[in-house]
């Protein structure tokens, strides 16, 4: 095999990760690997996908220790995929898009550096069928081994959108109707508050600010809502955005899913 790693792809291991590179029609798969003694589990499982895939890329049999001195993970499940990058995604192209969903709910990850953090946050939106990432241009992590390894497959199956300036972002997002929603500690909103009010917005995006000092003056100035989330201890004042993140997800899909729930005003 005569392809070899260059300075921006990586490997990803792991059934669930390399599974949703395979199917991802955008990424660029370059090698993939089996340990030997993962041969029976896997080959014809990713024969069948390389088939839905359309592409046309041999499966390596390596011997278990050659194969593990290549991933260099302790845990890989015998199973690894040599990839490029994604690209990201202008995010004019997002503004004009037209979806069947009766509430579209968009994630903005506003200067999260820590790619563990972005890859939960991936995980968890995957999970409550939220589709659209946003990140700041040269101001976050990109599409890396670390990220792809922690969101589990989930990278595979968002749209991650890369925008420059955040008030034509801002301005263009509330002209073609989306409702912003901000998480931040200082506010008398909490999700609970929320609940408490009709939810009848069919475009919703969360900002999730940085790890150390939330999410900037300006984006609060063009958030409709602050909203946090209510803790029960002195001990503790604030979670891991990642948590937050989670928490936050299920808690808005439940208000969408739930007919009785009242509404948010737009006003502040």
């Amino acid at each position: 095999m005569n392809i070899r790693k260059n300075k921006k792809s990586y490997w990803i291991f792991g059934k669930h990760p390399v599974i949703s590179a395979i199917l991802n029609p955008h990424r660029k798969v370059l090698r993939i690997i089996i340990s030997k003694n993962k041969e029976k589990i896997y080959a014809k499982t990713l024969k069948d996908k390389l088939f839905i895939s359309k592409k046309n890329i041999n499966v390596e049999i390596l011997p278990t220790n050659h194969f593990n001195k290549i991933i260099n993970h302790g845990v890989n499940q015998g199973i690894g995929i040599l990839v490029e990058p994604l690209e990201l995604i202008n995010i004019n192209s997002f503004y004009n898009q037209v979806s069947n969903k009766k509430t579209n709910i968009s994630v903005l990850l506003s200067d999260i550096n820590d790619p563990h953090n972005v890859g939960a946050i991936i995980r968890s939106a995957v999970a409550f069928d939220i589709k659209n990432i946003f990140l700041k241009k040269n101001r976050s992590p990109q599409d890396t081994q670390t990220i792809a390894k922690v969101a589990s497959g989930g990278l595979d199956k968002v749209n991650i959108y890369n925008f420059g300036n955040a008030g034509i972002t801002f301005k263009m997002l509330k002209k073609k109707g989306w409702y912003i929603m901000g998480l931040e500690l200082n506010t008398k909103y909490t999700l609970n508050t929320i609940k408490k009010d009709k939810f009848n917005f069919d475009k919703i995006l969360i900002i999730m600010g940085s790890e150390s000092s939330g999410i900037s003056p300006f984006i609060k100035k063009n958030c409709d809502i602050l909203i946090k989330i209510p803790i029960n201890s002195n001990n503790i004042n604030s979670l891991n955005v990642s948590c937050a993140a989670a928490i936050t997800f299920y808690q808005i899909n439940s208000l969408i899913n739930d007919d009785s729930s009242n509404t948010i005003s737009r006003s502040r």
